[in-house]
């Protein structure tokens, strides 16, 4: 376990949080507001996306070493100080909380990329795991993620290959890694959502999410007319065919885990 106590302990006034993680550009705004309707607090330092920004440092400084710790283990001082980094950022993410609040958490398409991190922190946190169509990731304009982390952790996996394939490589191999972890470690702790769902059929999708965050009764009317299926849902397929079979050659295990490619 990395540091001496979970952050569990720092705090006994609050619940667990519920932490919403994803591919950057996924779309998972949506899932953020969820909660803030739903009474949870959420930070007060966020992006117009809901990011919460008091861990985009944390993410810059230890993602990548996290992310090769089983070829490059971090050694005892480092997971020292990144816990405890980690406990200076969330102090700061919880200022401004009331004090009769206890649901909180954080939406941060990174923080998946330390689930298990998290886990540690967290004996009963919950994760949702936001998925778009990793086709559609791959043409994204927005790659932050596959150049902040992807090339730098997958570098056999990514030479030779143009920033599309980088991008659904990397896709696949992050999303993978966060089912299996959360499906084997956190189990009825764990939500996964496809960002296509929450646009098809919006009532239904927030009303799960709703259940797994424990507020069942609260009204989704409004969260669902927040709703809109953006025109990028899909542009992979404006894109030629022998690309799209290489990219379905790349993302071929996640794309068929996650129900975008029909099993062969």
């Amino acid at each position: 376990m990395l540091g001496r106590r979970r952050v569990d302990d720092i705090n006994t006034n609050l619940g667990a949080p519920v932490i919403i993680g994803g591919t950057g550009g996924s779309g998972t705004r949506i899932f953020a507001q969820t909660c803030i309707s739903a009474g949870y607090f959420m930070g007060t330092n966020h992006n117009g996306a809901l990011d919460a920004l008091d861990f985009v440092d944390f993410n810059d400084r230890w993602g990548n070493a996290y992310l090769k710790r089983d070829e490059t283990p971090l050694s005892n001082r480092n997971q020292r100080r990144m816990t405890h980094d980690f406990e200076r950022r969330m102090r700061r993410h919880l200022v401004g909380i009331e004090p009769t609040q206890t649901r909180w958490g954080w939406k941060n398409p990174r923080s998946m990329l330390v689930l298990p991190f998290l886990a540690q922190q967290f004996s009963q946190m919950r994760f949702i795991h936001v998925v778009r169509d990793g086709r559609d990731m791959a043409y994204s304009g927005n790659q932050r993620q596959l150049r902040l982390h992807g090339i730098q952790v997958y570098v056999d996996q990514m030479q030779g290959l143009t920033e599309s394939e980088q991008s659904i490589v990397s896709w696949c191999r992050t999303n993978l890694d966060v089912a299996a972890f959360g499906q084997d470690h956190l189990a009825s702790r764990y939500l996964r959502v496809r960002f296509e769902d929450i646009c098809d059929r919006p009532a239904d999708t927030i009303g799960t999410i709703l259940e797994f965050i424990e507020a069942p009764g609260a009204d989704p009317s409004d969260l669902v007319g927040q709703v809109k299926r953006p025109d990028s849902i899909g542009r992979w397929q404006g894109h030629p065919d022998d690309e799209v079979r290489h990219l379905h050659e790349l993302g071929r295990e996640a794309l068929e885990a996650f129900g975008y490619l029909n099993p062969t």
